[in-house]
């Protein structure tokens, strides 16, 4: 490979994709908190930041952050949380997602949540959103009801 080929190839980010442990949390709630404010701002007054952060510090919800490989910069965040029906059923439910560059990362990131959900009992994924998250979300298998979107795993469903 020649030094440009290797220049152009280095200088495409490489996100990762991590869970936040609420002992942790502290070390990124101010640039993951950044990122989820206009989230949270669409949720017509139902959540403030506070509010957020004291279900991510009580362990009743997770954060999800995405970071530059290189740089430790935190360009998105996902508030999730395990959600048992009264059924019987477990979903993992996405209560907040944002960022940037989300083309270059949600494929990966929901693929990681996927695993985790179903290493955790979870049937499927579930959350409410704008109308333009459905765009991404109708080409992986998720149906919208009502700007609810969810998607099930099939038995051996690798998704």
């Amino acid at each position: 490979m020649t030094n440009t080929a290797k220049k152009q190839k280095e200088d495409i980010p490489v996100y990762k994709f991590s869970l936040v442990l609420p002992q942790h949390l502290t070390r990124v709630w101010e640039d993951a908190s950044k990122i989820l404010d206009k989230s949270i701002k669409r949720s017509g007054n139902r959540v403030r930041q506070v509010d957020v952060y004291y279900r991510l510090a009580q362990n009743l919800a997770s954060l999800w952050i995405i970071f530059d490989e290189d740089t430790m910069d935190i360009v998105g965040s996902v508030v999730t949380n395990l959600h048992d029906y009264p059924t019987g059923l477990r979903m993992l439910h996405i209560e907040h997602i944002a960022g940037k560059h989300m083309d270059q990362w949600v494929e990966e990131g929901f693929d990681t949540m996927y695993k985790w959900a179903k290493d955790n009992g979870c049937q499927g994924v579930e959350g409410i959103g704008r109308a333009g998250f459905f765009n991404w979300a109708k080409k992986k298998g998720w149906k919208e009801s009502s700007r609810f979107f969810e998607v099930m795993f099939d038995e051996g469903d690798n998704q």
